[in-house]
């Protein structure tokens, strides 16, 4: 492709994802917008490569920090890192058998996005120590103000139960941002690959298998959740959240497996599917089958 096709190209993205990123600015009605704000960098990245994807999410910063320089600052951090490290990590590959290429293992891709947002919430637990109270503090205070709206009773009685699980906040927030790469990187992949201009081959569920480096690092997250005190307690439990959402993506591929291995497969992932959005406590079975499938390694044999 001619390189001022491809540049221009970049550039487009690159003002899409501002504009996705800065829709949010119109009122909440555009939040969904801005959640498929990587959707153009990946798309750009994993079509056609790490230094189209670098200008694009230079173009989309530049508007960004235009528009204001603290909304620049969290695009930089919470989405053109992130997706230059996926883009940059999931374009490895070396020769393997015959002519084929071995590519970078998506189970490491989905660690190291985790981890990336791990490290950014410890900077923030850091950088908000200096604090009354730290994080916890900072977000138990700005509950409180939202909960004053209920009544001052209300109010009192919310916030002491909400206190012990502050940990919760930026625990879903992590949630929600691991999610959110995953979802655009796997959108981003399957229009390519449906369009037949993706670089590497499209990974499945059932390829999903972590480095057992996470699950050491969630089993620390939990001894700090429940046996540490104050920011060590608060921190582990947010920790604990995100390093299971990783681990419940490998469970998921042990489930998209063995349902392969019936004549039925189809129905048993919609029962799946409708147990996790209706009932949600399913949630930790998965995470649990994801952190055996590790050491058991359930997937052994293939599907049939």
């Amino acid at each position: 492709m001619p390189i001022q096709l491809v540049l221009t190209i970049a550039a487009v993205a690159g003002l899409l994802t501002a504009g996705l990123y800065l829709s949010v600015m119109g009122g909440p009605v555009f939040l969904l917008f801005q959640y498929l704000t990587q959707l153009p960098l990946f798309l750009v990245g994993l079509g056609l490569g790490f230094a189209p994807a670098l200008a694009s999410s230079s173009v989309a910063l530049a508007v960004a920090l235009i528009a204001d320089a603290t909304l620049g600052l969290v695009f930089l951090i919470g989405y053109v890192g992130p997706t230059l490290l996926v883009v940059q990590r999931a374009l490895l590959n070396r020769p393997g058998k015959g002519d084929a290429l071995e590519w970078y293992p998506s189970g490491r891709l989905l660690a190291e996005a985790s981890v990336y947002v791990l490290v950014i919430l410890l900077v923030g637990v850091i950088w908000f120590s200096g604090h009354d109270g730290g994080l916890a503090g900072v977000i138990e205070r700005s509950m409180s103000q939202v909960l004053s709206l209920l009544g001052t009773d209300a109010a009192q009685r919310t916030a002491e139960i909400l206190r012990e699980y502050l940990f919760v906040v930026p625990g879903i927030m992590g949630v929600s941002w691991v999610t959110m790469i995953v979802v655009n990187a796997a959108l981003a992949q399957w229009l390519l690959t449906r369009s037949g201009r993706n670089l590497r081959p499209s990974p499945t569920f059932t390829e999903v298998r972590l480095p057992i480096w996470l699950s050491y690092l969630l089993g620390v997250s939990i001894l700090l959740a429940f046996l540490g005190e104050g920011v060590l307690a608060f921190a582990g439990g947010s920790m604990m959240m995100i390093l299971m959402t990783p681990h419940f993506f490998q469970g998921t591929g042990v489930v998209h497996q063995w349902a392969c291995r019936s004549a039925s497969s189809g129905l048993i992932l919609v029962a799946f599917y409708l147990l996790i959005v209706f009932l949600q406590w399913p949630i930790l079975f998965v995470v649990g089958l994801g952190v055996a499938d590790q050491w058991a390694n359930f997937r052994r044999h293939p599907a049939a």
